[in-house]
């Protein structure tokens, strides 16, 4: 090995290294400046994982109004947005928690068949469960306007008693069950104030 090819050697690990430092860091996220499209956002989890992608990307200091345009993309009811919000759940926090499952609860009235798939029979961290979805329980809230938690519940049962699904029956009926009770519940507690 002549002088040459020893200096060629070495600059191949010098810019070999650089690369790899430099690479490493190219997977970190950024904080979204604005809120990208269902369709990015669930590629981004593809590449980078949930995790990264609510934490970093969505949910990072200083990035209230993307997690909060967000939120209103998940309670238009589109099912792309409903499936990040799937996918976003398993690795939310409490906080999270809370504003996407009121996010998801949102939707029910607009769009009861695509939030029933998104939901789970069962009560667990990871999911979104009919108790939870289906229950109004962030309109317990007191700062929300007793109305608008009245016509949440009206809308969300005549949304429940107009779909019709057959794979998603078990869900629809004990989802009305729940908006049933909550709703009495949220009546019953108003008479008594």
């Amino acid at each position: 090995m002549d002088l040459r090819d020893l200096t060629n050697l070495l600059l191949r690990l010098v810019v070999s290294a650089i690369l790899s430092f430099t690479c490493s860091f190219a997977f970190a996220m950024d904080p979204y400046k604005h809120l990208p499209t269902a369709d990015e956002l669930n590629s981004a989890i593809d590449r980078e994982g949930a995790k990264a992608v609510l934490w970093e990307g969505l949910w990072s200091e200083g990035n209230g109004n993307v997690f909060e345009s967000l939120m209103g993309k998940i309670q238009s009811g589109d099912a792309k947005w409903l499936r990040l919000a799937e996918r976003l759940r398993p690795v939310s926090d409490a906080g999270a928690s809370e504003l996407l499952d009121a996010a998801v609860s949102d939707a029910l009235p607009r769009a009861p068949g695509r939030v029933l798939r998104v939901t789970t029979l069962s009560d667990g961290p990871d999911s979104y469960s009919i108790a939870s979805i289906c229950s109004g329980r962030f309109l317990q809230k007191k700062d929300y306007p007793p109305e608008k938690a009245s016509r949440w519940y009206e809308d969300s049962e005549r949304a429940l008693l107009g779909f019709k699904a057959s794979d998603l029956e078990a869900k629809r009926t004990a989802c009305l069950a729940e908006v049933r009770r909550s709703h009495h519940l949220s009546l019953t507690r108003k008479a008594d104030r």
